[in-house]
C-alpha cells in the first residue's frame, strides 16, 4: 500500500499474513521510508499477536561476507559494516540505528550477524538501515561511514523541537 509517492520520500506498507513465533501466530505490517538524499532509510514494524505471551523480539541482520570490518556502539544505538563489493565494483557501508533502550543482544548464525531488539508497549520496532558505496564518492572509508551514521544516530536521540510563542 502506497501511502506517498515522492518527490522527497516515498512511503509504502507491506502486509505479512500471521506467522509462527514459538507456537504464537503473529502478523506484521511493516511501514518503509525512503527519503531523497538521506543513506538511511526508516524502518517500522507494527506486529500484532493473535493470543498473549511474552515480549516479542525482532532481529535485524546483515549477511556476513569475507573481509568486512563491523562495528557496534549499544549505547548509541548503532551497528556498521564497511565490506568488499563483489567482483571488485568497492567498498559498501552498511548500517542500522535503532533505540539504544529496546537493545537486547547482538547475535549471530552461520551466515548473518544480527541485532535483537525488544519491541515496544504497542508491538512494535522502528529502526534505520541503509548504505552507502565508496565509488559515489560522498563516503569513501569505513572511518567516514561510522561517523556519518554516529551523527545521524545522535541526531536521532536529540531531535530539534519547534515551538510557536504568543508573544
Amino acid at each position: 500500500r502506497v501511502l506517498a509517492n515522492g518527490p522527497i520520500r516515498v512511503l509504502f506498507e507491506l502486509v505479512y499474513e500471521p506467522f509462527d513465533v514459538n507456537g504464537r501466530k503473529v502478523s506484521e505490517i511493516k511501514r518503509i521510508s525512503l527519503d531523497a538524499g538521506s543513506q538511511l532509510d526508516h524502518f517500522e514494524s507494527f506486529y500484532k499477536p493473535q493470543e498473549a505471551g511474552p515480549a516479542l523480539v525482532s532481529a535485524i541482520g546483515f549477511k556476513k561476507v569475507k573481509g568486512e570490518q563491523k562495528d557496534i556502539d549499544a549505547e548509541r544505538g548503532w551497528m556498521t559494516i564497511w565490506e568488499p563489493m563483489s567482483k571488485n565494483m568497492g567498498m559498501q557501508g552498511l548500517a542500522a540505528i535503532f533505540d539504544p533502550k529496546q537493545f537486547e543482544k547482538e547475535s549471530q548464525d552461520n551466515l548473518n550477524h544480527l541485532l535483537l531488539v525488544k519491541t515496544g508497549p504497542d508491538d512494535s520496532v522502528s529502526y534505520w538501515a541503509g548504505f552507502a558505496w565508496d565509488k559515489a564518492g560522498r563516503i569513501t572509508s569505513a572511518e567516514a561511514w561510522k561517523t556519518y551514521v554516529d551523527q545521524f544516530s545522535r541526531g536521532l536521540q536529540s531531535p530539534i523541537e519547534v515551538g510557536l510563542s504568543s508573544e
